[in-house]
């Protein structure tokens, strides 16, 4: 593929170019690991949270966070609606959600959601 013919693609929300070095890391995580890390009872599970948990740690390091207080989610509309939600728990007495038209669907719907309660939504 020659990069300097490619027009450039400015919608990095459905994929984004993967940096070689974190390619070379994740790629036999994607090929040899498959078990789900919350179950406790198999080795899938064991070898799966293992490497969670040091990339957690990595996560952390590098951002000067504490691992529990970080979260991986599988992408933007998981990560939009955890936040959103966390936010409203967390502000409880804000009654006010703004909402944009040019905002995801799922973000709106979710918005929708806070309005049908007790929050006011704008839009």
């Amino acid at each position: 593929m020659d990069e300097g013919s490619r027009t450039i693609y400015l919608n990095m929300q459905a994929t984004n170019p993967k940096d070689p070095c974190a390619l070379d890391a994740i790629l036999p995580i994607y090929a040899g690991l498959y078990g789900n890390p919350h179950s406790h009872t198999h080795p899938y599970g064991w070898e799966t949270k293992k490497v969670i948990d040091i990339a957690l740690e990595y996560v952390a390091k590098l951002s000067g966070a504490y691992p529990k207080g970080i979260i991986f989610t599988w992408g933007a509309t998981g990560s939009n609606n955890m936040s959103i939600k966390y936010m409203a728990r967390l502000y409880k007495s804000k009654k006010h959600i703004i909402a944009l038209q040019t905002e995801h669907n799922r973000f709106q719907a979710l918005s929708a959601a806070f309005g049908e309660s007790s929050s006011r939504v704008a839009r």
